[in-house]
Formats: C-alpha cells, sequence, structure tokens
C-alpha cells in the first residue's frame, strides 16, 4: 500500500538498466493520476528523477482516461492506472524507487492499494548500451539519464524559459531525449505561439516556430488529442485555454558535445497574452567528457 510518506517499491544494487516501469491503483481512486514517484540512481541523495504518474506519460491537469492509448514508450491504458513506460533508466551501482501519495490525499483515506512493476537487465561488468535513432546511435558506456522539472511556474508573456541546462562547470556531452509539459492560461491558448530553442555546444538552433508545431501538430491543435510514437496531444482545451503533451527525441537525437539548453517561449510577443502556468518534465541521457 502507499502511504503519505514515502514508501520503497523496488531496490537493487549491481550494474543494469530498468526497462520498464507499469503502475495501477485502487479501482476507485481520483488522484491516482498525482501520485509521486521517486528514483534514486546511484547512491543520489535526491532523487535522480521525480514525476506525477499521470504526467510522466504527457497526460496534464490529472486527466481521467476514457479511451485507453499506448505506443512503445509510454501509454495509459486503464482508468485506475495501466500507466507504463519503456524508457530506459540505467545505473552502475545501485536503483532505488519509491512512491507516495499526492500531498492534498490525506486522513481518512491514508493509504491506497497500489500495483508496481519494473523490469529490466543486469550485468555482471558492462553497462547496458543506450541505442537511439533505431540502433544506429550508441550512447557512451557511462551515460545517465537525467531530469529537470519546473512545476507550476508561472511565465510572464513573452518571456524564455529555461526548461533544462546542463552543469556549466562541467564537460557533459548527451542526448536531449523527452519532453511531458503542461500548460494553461486564464484568456488565450496565445502562448501557443511560442517557439522552442536549444543551445547546442553555445550555438542557439530554433527547434520550432511554435509550440504545437514543436509536438508535430498544427493550428493550434486543431484536431485535437492525438497520441503517436514520436509526440502527442493529450488535453487541448479552447475554452480553458489547457494544453499538455509529450514529444520524444529517439528517433531525431539532438546530441550535444560540451553542454545543452533548452528553452520555451511564453507566445510570440505580437499576439495579446497574461501570465500562463507550466509544469514540464525534460529528460536528458548525460554523460561525463
Amino acid at each position: 500500500r502507499l502511504y503519505n510518506n514515502e514508501t520503497e517499491l523496488f531496490n537493487a544494487k549491481g550494474t543494469g538498466c530498468i526497462t520498464q516501469l507499469w503502475f495501477a491503483g485502487d479501482l476507485v481512486w481520483r488522484n491516482f493520476g498525482e501520485t509521486i514517484i521517486k528514483i534514486y540512481v546511484d547512491g543520489d541523495s535526491e532523487p535522480t528523477i521525480e514525476f506525477e504518474l499521470l504526467l510522466s506519460v504527457g497526460v496534464g491537469f490529472n486527466k481521467l482516461t476514457i479511451d485507453p492509448w499506448g505506443q512503445r514508450r509510454i501509454g495509459n491504458t486503464a482508468l485506475s492506472g495501466g500507466i507504463y513506460n519503456t524508457i530506459k533508466i540505467p545505473f552502475e551501482k545501485s536503483i532505488k524507487i519509491t512512491g507516495r501519495l499526492p500531498e492534498h490525499d490525506i486522513i481518512p483515506v491514508d493509504s491506497h492499494g497500489f500495483y508496481f512493476m519494473a523490469r529490466g537487465l543486469t550485468t555482471t561488468g558492462l553497462p547496458i548500451p543506450i541505442l537511439l535513432s533505431g540502433g544506429a546511435l550508441q550512447l557512451p558506456t557511462n551515460t545517465k539519464l537525467k531530469q529537470q522539472r519546473l512545476e507550476s511556474y508561472v511565465a510572464l508573456p513573452n518571456e524564455q524559459v529555461t526548461l533544462y541546462e546542463t552543469n556549466q562547470t562541467q564537460d557533459i556531452g548527451g542526448a536531449y531525449y523527452m519532453i511531458a509539459m503542461e500548460a494553461d492560461n486564464d484568456h488565450s491558448l496565445h502562448y501557443l505561439e511560442g517557439r522552442f530553442v536549444a543551445f547546442i555546444d553555445g550555438e542557439e538552433i530554433t527547434l520550432s516556430s511554435g509550440t504545437e508545431d514543436y509536438f508535430l501538430s498544427a493550428q493550434y491543435f486543431d484536431l485535437g488529442d492525438f497520441q503517436t510514437p514520436l509526440s502527442g496531444c493529450t488535453e487541448i482545451s479552447r475554452l480553458e485555454h489547457k494544453f499538455s503533451g509529450y514529444r520524444f527525441h529517439e528517433e531525431d537525437p539532438i546530441v550535444f558535445n560540451h553542454n545543452f539548453k533548452l528553452q520555451w517561449q511564453a507566445g510570440d510577443g505580437l499576439h495579446p497574452l497574461t501570465n500562463t502556468t507550466i509544469t514540464t518534465y525534460v529528460y536528458v541521457y548525460e554523460w561525463e567528457n
């Protein structure tokens, strides 16, 4: 069962790689999607990766899943669960996974039935190789999956928001892998005019001319929700001005040799806009040169 405090779900020593995580809960559990999972890699004192279950697969605002969906990396196939991912999490020494209830899910409902699977591979020596772009790109053996989060960040109109930045005091190579994002605004969807920009070894590269373009859609997601292996829009509301979705860069890797920064612009400065609240999970495979 899960409680309001952190509960250990899995703990392993040695060298290996998590290849699948799956989560489910009690049949009637309205806040199941806000359950918090923390992953500690190689003895990190703070979580290497931390997420709410639904947003980890790109579903924002604790939206209940009515139509099950899934693809090879992520999915949500049941009302109170069936949330899975097959994102590879390598470890050299150890890995620990914990879970806890959302902060507002308190007594008298102080525990819930929780179901969990972790699958992976262990080795007696060399780490498990991480392959991108259909196996054409093999990452170095000292690769770690890193995550940076913004939670309920209030972005000013036209603000350039940094979503991820490598340690500037270290020489870090890596590959930008995935983002999950939710955004809402009280007045409009014009924040979707904002572009994504990457700074790769100091060079500025525009990744998209607008937010929906970056998620491989167009015209403010005018056909509604979709889920593909590359990207998805899991929520678009023209009444509430909300959006959530995910984007993978497994087939189109964004690789850097020394440093990396990812930014999103809240709008384009041309359309009227008020403050926009966003939550983002950005995942990058990193290695020390």
